[in-house]
């Protein structure tokens, strides 16, 4: 009886492990000989890695949002400092982040569904992930929304398993969406509206304490800190440009946009 659990062990980490190294190799391969996308993106992103690393300069803001003069939060850059530090300033260190945080995506969807479906289940979704194009194209080069393609299932997973009751779920969902706003507001704002959806709900029905609740909130909050800093230095001029945009009748909010 003990021999099977360990045959099922063997097999997971080895089909697992089989599965991430294609993955890896997948993404890999067809970008050697330095054979990735470096666009204005990446070169603003570049001067910005290049204020921390060799500037020692702190950045309060990220990427400019598709409104001009809004920002999202500087974690981005500092994310991306990591590659081009471990590769001493090769541009390909932002492709390498986003391929091993694609693989390791990979990796935990792998355990999770493992755990709460079936082995089968779990290998299946490993493997047809890796066909599945808009997944892989977000691993392809370095571009700012594409971790909130990670961000955003380990958000719906920890939901998933808050449901059933588990309430220090919830509080681990508040951590992906803090981190959103660093990376991609216009989709980190989605996902916090459906953050509050599901509190909202949680709260009527009497499956979350408000100490739980209050405490997510302040978790967010958190990753809000280079928001609150960067609008005192620039005397509020973020919100500034958002209330203009939502008076505005051609504004954000306007028609189909």
């Amino acid at each position: 009886m003990q021999k099977e659990p360990k045959k099922q062990n063997l097999f997971f980490l080895l089909g697992s492990g089989l599965i991430l190294l294609s993955a890896l190799l997948l993404r890999i391969i067809p970008i050697l000989g330095n054979n990735f996308y470096f666009t204005m993106d990446q070169g603003n992103d570049a001067v910005h890695v290049r204020e921390i690393l060799e500037r020692h300069q702190i950045l309060w803001q990220g990427p400019e949002t598709g409104i001009k003069g809004l920002f999202a939060g500087p974690l981005w850059y500092y994310f991306l400092s990591l590659g081009y530090l471990l590769f001493r300033g090769h541009p390909f260190g932002g492709v390498f982040l986003m391929i091993i945080l694609n693989v390791g995506l990979t990796g935990f969807l792998i355990w999770w569904l493992k755990k709460k479906v079936s082995l089968n289940a779990a290998f299946l979704i490993g493997i047809s992930l890796q066909f599945f194009w808009w997944f892989y194209e977000g691993s392809r080069y370095a571009f700012n929304p594409f971790p909130l393609i990670t961000l955003a299932l380990i958000t719906i997973l920890m939901l998933s398993d808050f449901l059933p009751g588990r309430q220090n779920r919830f509080l681990l969902a508040a951590i992906p969406i803090g981190l959103a706003f660093h990376f991609e507001v216009a989709g980190a704002t989605v996902l916090f509206l459906f953050y509050l959806l599901i509190s909202s709900y949680s709260i009527i029905k009497r499956r979350l304490s408000w100490q739980i609740l209050t405490a997510s909130f302040l978790i967010i909050l958190f990753f809000f800190l280079p928001h609150f800093i960067s609008e005192i230095n620039s005397n509020f001029s973020q919100t500034q440009t958002l209330i203009r945009e939502l008076k505005e009748p051609r504004g954000v909010m306007a028609e189909t946009r």
